[in-house]
């Protein structure tokens, strides 16, 4: 419509944008019966597909998960049912969210997710490193948390923090001082 409008004045302009608008909504709910027996129709098919992979996916964890898989569909069902219960699918997000506000933008929830992203993977190479290096922190690290390492839960399990529980070279303990 712009190239239509463009040399129209504004009185006119609004008024031709108005009919335009009001023509395209009007189609569009006349049309709502056909879109949306065509959505239906596409969706029964992958309904049964979903279903499979559920299944899969179900069989796929372990005993231990099932507990946290039942306790999530509960969370999704409530929500579905509620809107106005926490959203099971943005709940990590948005609790890291709080630091940034209500009016937090799109990009800045993206760039949240990949600082949190790039930790994560920084976390689990110190793991890594202290399997190597420091074996015995593996242990307490086994007994101290229940296997799932985020970065909010997580202790990095320095050598100041160990003590003497565990064997390590004291060059780790220098290096602790200078960091």
């Amino acid at each position: 419509m712009a190239s239509s409008t463009k040399e129209m004045g504004p009185g006119m302009r609004q008024d031709t944008l108005d009919d335009f608008f009001g023509d395209w909504n009007w189609r569009k709910i006349t049309n709502l019966r056909h879109t949306m027996l065509r959505k239906i129709k596409d969706a029964l098919p992958e309904l049964s597909e979903h279903e499979v992979a559920l299944d899969d996916l179900k069989e796929g964890l372990k005993e231990e998960y099932s507990e946290a898989l039942s306790r999530w569909k509960e969370e999704v069902e409530a929500w579905e049912c509620d809107p106005s219960q926490p959203n099971p699918y943005e709940q990590s997000i948005e609790s890291d969210k709080a630091g940034l506000g209500i009016h937090a933008t799109d990009t800045q929830v993206g760039k949240l997710v990949q600082r949190s992203n790039n930790l994560q993977h920084q976390i689990e190479a110190w793991v890594k490193v202290q399997e190597l290096y420091m074996p015995m922190v593996t242990a307490l690290r086994r007994d101290k948390s229940n296997n799932v390492i985020t970065p909010k839960s997580f202790q990095l399990l320095l050598p100041s923090q160990v003590g003497r529980t565990a064997t390590y070279d004291l060059k780790f303990q220098t290096i602790e001082w200078k960091l």
